[in-house]
């Protein structure tokens, strides 16, 4: 199915969290490799891991995860690209998605 590989390539194309964090000086190279044994041995998410072992923040796996999604391509452009779905029928279903949408900003929460 196309949509699934589209999506797939959105996540391939994704900078892995812990390279970001070493990028950023949130973790050195002693501790990513520690972090990734320990995801693998786990199986679960780098930062959940990471926040667990208490080697990251949540505030600092929040951060690497808001950096790594505006990093990533939209999976628009990806349908687009792979030729899933012309401009214009793109335009037509998110303007009916975004019109049916709930407000989730005028919600009450008690």
């Amino acid at each position: 199915m196309q949509l699934v590989e589209a999506l797939e390539h959105e996540h391939r194309s994704r900078t892995p969290i812990g390279r970001l964090a070493l990028q950023r000086g949130k973790l050195d190279s002693h501790q990513l490799l520690l972090l990734l044994g320990e995801q693998i041995a786990a199986q679960r998410p780098f930062g959940e891991v990471a926040i667990e072992l208490q080697t990251m923040s949540r505030r600092d796996v929040a951060d690497l995860l808001m950096a790594q999604a505006e990093e990533s391509r939209p999976l628009t452009t990806i349908l687009l690209e792979m030729g899933v779905v012309d401009p214009s029928t793109l335009d037509e279903e998110l303007t009916r998605y975004y019109q049916n949408k709930p407000d989730f900003e005028t919600c009450a929460v008690d």
